[in-house]
Parts: structure tokens; sequence; C-alpha cells
């Protein structure tokens, strides 16, 4: 017994593949089970237009002149039938675009697409707008004033 040597058994080594591995489950339960929340879907002026005229939008929110975020009423459920439409959320933004910036002729448009459903339907609800300004960030100043930064 004295001749035998107290030699610990091998640790085992730690395998990059399982870290492979894990990552690999990740991604695919991420993909399976994550995010069922759906996004709203883009879309244009003209898919707008003929919503408002059709009485299905219920009010409208313009970020910074630019997006416009469009929520629809309860009527505008049989539009999922549609295939443009299929992916579209049920509440919530449903439909956001991007505006040319021009508040003018956004509401002239706006004005004439409602003018249109009344004389379709003398009942049509009015679209509400709101209009939501955000501030500028302390790092979008200095990127408005990079260019002349390299400049000089």
């Amino acid at each position: 017994m004295a001749n035998v040597k107290n030699n610990p058994s091998p640790r085992p080594r730690f395998s990059f593949m399982w870290f492979w591995v894990l990552v690999a489950v990740a991604i695919v339960g991420y993909a399976v089970f994550g995010d069922d929340d759906p996004k709203p879907i883009k879309g244009d002026w003209n898919m707008v237009e003929e919503l408002i005229e059709g009485g299905s939008v219920k009010r409208m929110e313009v970020l910074d002149g630019r997006s416009v975020s469009v929520y629809l009423n309860d009527h505008a459920d049989s539009l999922v039938k549609q295939k443009r439409f299929k992916e579209m959320p049920r509440s919530g933004v449903q439909i956001v675009y991007t505006s040319h910036g021009d508040a003018k002729l956004f509401d002239e448009q706006l004005s004439a697409a409602e003018s249109v459903a009344r004389e379709a339907d003398a009942e049509a609800p009015e679209v509400v707008v709101e209009y939501k300004y955000s501030e500028k960030k302390w790092y979008e100043y200095i990127i408005d004033f990079l260019p002349w930064i390299l400049i000089i």
C-alpha cells in the first residue's frame, strides 16, 4: 500500500462546444417562443386614405411631423381577411408610415379624405389627430454641429 501513489483523478475540462450548444438553444427558443407581440404594418398615405374613406380610422398620432401612427376602430377587424392587413395587430398602433413633413398638406389631405367618407356615410366618425413633438437629446445637438466642427 505504501507504493500506491496518491494521484488525484483527472478533472473534466470545460468544452466550448457546450457554450455554442447553449447559444443555439437560446436562439431557437427565442425564435419559437419569443416576441409574440405583432408589430404595426408599414403603410403609406394611399392605404390610410382608403381606410379613412371607409370609416375605419379612429385616431392618428403624428410624431415630430414625420412618423404617423394609425389606430383603427373596432369595425376594422374585417380588414384582417385582406392579404396586406394579415400581419396587422388587433389593437394599439396598427399602421405606421412616414409623412413628408408638410403639416399643411397633411391636414388638407386628411380633410379631403374625411369629406369623401362623410359623403358616403353621413355618420362617419371624425379622425382625431394628435401632434407630438419630442425634445432633442444632448447628443443630437452635437450631431447637428458636427459638420461645422469638422470644417473648422
